[in-house]
């Protein structure tokens, strides 16, 4: 597709699947049909980026992908519980206490 053999997402390998996220945001927004493939490394150094790549991943569906389906549910909890810290915010101001009460996933378990 346009010119081109395949696309590879190389962000970090992270469990919470936020580069696999932002990789297909990028993939969507280009429009890219083509076929998409996934490098996994555990560090950056030339050896493991070159057995990344000698080992290369397709995706064939990328509805089917589970660390983009992981990076989504991810993105969407962080947009619904913004709404926690507002909360926990007004309920701590009003009992006296001047101070943001952050709350959401990365100040508190899901």
């Amino acid at each position: 597709s346009q010119g081109f053999d395949g696309l590879v997402i190389a962000t970090d390998t992270d469990p919470s699947g936020e580069g696999d996220l932002l990789a297909w945001e990028a993939i969507d927004a280009i429009k890219w049909t083509g076929p998409v493939f996934r490098a996994n490394f555990v560090d950056e150094s030339e050896k493991g980026l070159r057995k990344a790549l000698e080992n290369l991943k397709p995706i064939a569906n990328f509805q089917e992908h589970g660390p983009l389906q992981k990076g989504l549910a991810r993105n969407q909890w962080d947009f619904a519980s913004m709404q926690l810290t507002r909360g926990a915010t007004t309920l701590t101001k009003q009992a006296g206490y001047p101070f943001v009460s952050r709350q959401g996933r990365l100040k508190s378990a899901m």
